[in-house]
């Protein structure tokens, strides 16, 4: 085994995500994040949180939420990350930010933006996100002057029914602010999560665009398209093998949920294990090896069944909408069909 594929195989904590709280000035037609009451972490207990992901020698740190600048010791937060020099990126719909503060955020050596785009002018924000015209001019705005700091910009479009019409005239926006920061646009919606239940809900997946209708995008955005890296093993193994196996995330990167559960990413949540009571350490360390290891229960008769090629296999997805993260979801099946179907007529 060569060095790279050693270090890329055995755990270390490199990039964490801290969602620091549920809050948010915008409601997103497709937003996972359970609104139904306040969760906002203590800030002692995210400094705490920072101070032990530095021990294991993390090198990223995302804050995200919801929307981060909700809260009002976000800047405190910020600081007390940049000043033990670890990278961080913030995620935002950007509306709350001001010229003063996206000035601060660079004086403190912030390394990026997230930014989400959910359409290419106001009447598409306001059916997506809710957003009123002074929102929605100020997130634009705030833009513009985040190209002009030393930090990153990294754009990201969501597509739905609801902005799929407005896709060249995003693409065309972005580009017209140069091309040195990446723009990803994802045309996969999944089930958000509900506090206390193990399925997602399904109400975040009401304009989830069709397989063809995915392609389709495709086709035409491939260099921005974003594509699921998690690819299964061949089900007509007789091993069972383990039930983590195809993700990509567990050895080097953990998401941090509002209400204290944890997880590879913002998909899959332990429950049962909350951070801010029992601490980071003992969970890289003990709990999640422990989930990590285990072995899928059987393979679903429709997996037995199946031969595609283009089948992706997440437990984070599959647990969302079936409930059950050995049984991926008829959306993924019909997915990975359509592909099979046109890779036989060539196209």
């Amino acid at each position: 085994m060569n060095l790279g594929n050693k270090l890329s195989s055995t755990p270390v904590l490199l990039r964490l995500q801290i969602s620091v709280t549920n809050l948010c000035n915008f409601r997103c037609l497709h937003c996972y994040c359970d609104k139904s009451q306040k969760y906002e972490p203590d800030f002692k207990d995210i400094l705490n949180l920072i101070d032990e992901a530095n021990n294991l020698g993390c090198v990223h740190i995302t804050l995200t939420g919801g929307e981060p600048f909700f809260r009002k010791d976000i800047m405190e937060i910020i600081r007390h990350i940049t000043n033990k020099k670890i990278k961080i990126t913030i995620l935002t719909n950007g509306s709350l930010l001001n010229e003063e503060l996206i000035n601060e955020l660079d004086n403190l050596n912030v390394f990026s933006i997230g930014y989400s785009l959910y359409g290419a002018n106001y009447n598409t924000y306001k059916r997506f996100t809710g957003a009123n015209r002074d929102q929605y001019n100020n997130l634009i705005k705030n833009i513009k002057l985040i190209l002009k700091t030393k930090m990153a910009l990294k754009i990201s479009s969501c597509l739905t029914d609801e902005n799929i019409g407005d896709i060249k005239e995003m693409k065309k926006f972005v580009e017209s602010l140069g091309t040195s920061f990446p723009y990803k646009i994802d045309p996969f919606l999944f089930p958000g999560h509900k506090l206390g239940q193990d399925k997602g809900e399904l109400a975040c997946i009401k304009g989830r665009l069709t397989p063809k209708k995915i392609n389709e995008t495709s086709k035409y955005f491939e260099e921005y398209i974003e594509t699921n890296q998690c690819k299964n093993e061949k089900f007509s193994s007789r091993k069972l093998p383990g039930r983590f196996d195809s993700c990509t995330c567990k050895h080097h990167t953990l998401y941090v949920n509002y209400d204290g559960s944890l997880g590879p990413c913002p998909l899959l949540l332990f429950k049962e294990y909350n951070i801010y009571k029992k601490g980071l350490i003992n969970a890289w360390k003990n709990f999640l090896p422990e989930i990590y290891s285990q072995k899928k229960e059987d393979y679903p008769l429709k997996c037995k069944n199946c031969d595609s090629k283009n089948c992706s296999f997440c437990p984070a997805l599959n647990v969302l909408e079936t409930g059950n993260m050995d049984t991926p979801p008829d959306f993924l099946c019909d997915y990975a069909k359509h592909l099979d179907d046109l890779e036989k007529l060539g196209e």
